[in-house]
């Protein structure tokens, strides 16, 4: 075994979410690095032997019926790690807070702040970390705005851009999936309130009116108990025969090399967020590509600022279960930005070679890169 030791709880790295590709990319990066060992408690992770084979790593599972504190003690027995790196969202705030459980000497919190005020139970997380390290650069800000005394660093999530590329014969694709001689607006989202699907609904509604040969592609649930009943907004606006909703039935989800297929379909993404902590879609879509739109606001603003289109922000006091604030988008504005695109092809091929330019600055290697240097910096041995 080797001396530095890291335990990264998180979604395993088996599951078909960002924070599973965050998983997986950490431990292809720096597991397999000579300098450090790293086990994963991983959430959604039940054992399964494969999984342990797969990714050449120690995976313990999560939702086992079992206390977390207890959870954490048994692998400090067994792994001993000298660095807990919590990889989460804010609001699931259990799992930092038993971290402590693990006596490891440095706890790390690996955070998504995706907008203001910052509630006070997320203080509270921060304080008991040694360190705070946020996915972008509006996180952090936010986290300094109301934490100034607290240690945060930043590391964007990245993409691999040797995957995530223009495909040859994109008109193919779209045959393939039905698509063909249509303008095509994608979006790859949870369904959830915070992604404002309704928004992205009724924009499209009003750009259809005046280009009828547009569909809309959405991967996501179609209904969902933190979201929309899309079928219902479908109705309501009236475009079901113009709106595709792709449900994976996987509970591994879709291979990216599928994912990668789907988004070369597209000649557009949009992304409606009221509030975003990354967006990584956004990223694998530039890489692939494809012009972007995006709120100009929390991380979207610093991915797609000159490398896509910025959609003006309206606070009207949309609150999340968090008291976090978020925006929404005026649907005239994205359906008259769709607009534009669709009429421009000199514009949409300025912005695929932008967001593709962009997109190389921001790799997991980098990624790796700056969780490498922050490493080197941290205690690994009680003083």
């Amino acid at each position: 075994m080797k001396n530095n030791r890291i335990l990264w709880i998180s979604n395993s790295p088996g599951a078909p979410t960002g924070n599973g590709k965050i998983t997986r990319e950490f431990i292809k990066r720096v597991h397999n690095n000579k300098d450090y060992s790293v086990a994963v408690l991983g959430r959604g992770y039940i054992g399964w032997p494969g999984d342990r084979k797969e990714y050449e790593c120690t995976l313990y599972p999560m939702n086992i019926g079992r206390p977390y504190p207890d959870i954490l003690k048994e692998i400090s027995r067994e792994f001993k790690p000298h660095v807990v790196i919590s990889c989460l969202d804010m609001w699931q705030i259990d799992w930092i807070e038993h971290a402590k459980h693990s006596e490891a000497v440095t706890n790390i919190g690996y955070i998504s702040i995706y907008g203001k005020p910052v509630p006070y139970e997320w203080k509270k997380v921060v304080k008991n970390l040694d360190l705070a390290v946020c996915y972008s650069v509006f996180g952090k800000n936010v986290l300094k705005e109301f934490m100034p005394f607290s240690s945060i660093e930043m590391i964007h999530l990245g993409v691999d851009t040797n995957l995530y590329r223009p495909l040859a014969d994109r008109e193919a694709l779209k045959k393939k999936h039905k698509l063909d001689g249509r303008f095509v607006i994608g979006c790859i989202a949870r369904n959830q309130l915070r992604k404002r699907l309704d928004k992205l609904l009724e924009g499209f509604q009003k750009f259809h009116k005046k280009h009828r040969n547009a569909v809309l592609y959405l991967k996501t649930e179609a209904v969902s108990d933190h979201g929309y009943n899309l079928h219902d907004l479908i109705g309501y606006y009236g475009i079901r025969e113009n709106v595709y909703i792709d449900e994976s039935k996987s509970k591994r989800g879709y291979s990216e090399k599928k994912i990668v297929e789907l988004l070369n379909t597209f000649d557009v993404y949009v992304q409606t967020s009221g509030a975003e902590g990354f967006g990584l879609p956004l990223l694998e879509a530039m890489a692939c590509g494809v012009p972007v739109i995006a709120p100009d606001y929390s991380s979207c603003s610093e991915l797609v600022k000159d490398h896509g289109v910025l959609l003006s922000p309206h606070f009207s006091r949309i609150i999340d279960m968090a008291s976090v604030e978020q925006v929404s988008i005026d649907s005239d504005e994205l359906a008259d930005k769709l607009l534009e695109l669709c009429n421009d092809r000199r514009q949409r091929e300025e912005l695929q070679r932008k967001g593709r330019e962009f997109a190389r600055h921001l790799t997991w290697d980098v990624f790796a890169s700056r969780w490498r240097d922050i490493l080197s910096n941290v205690s690994w041995e009680r003083v």
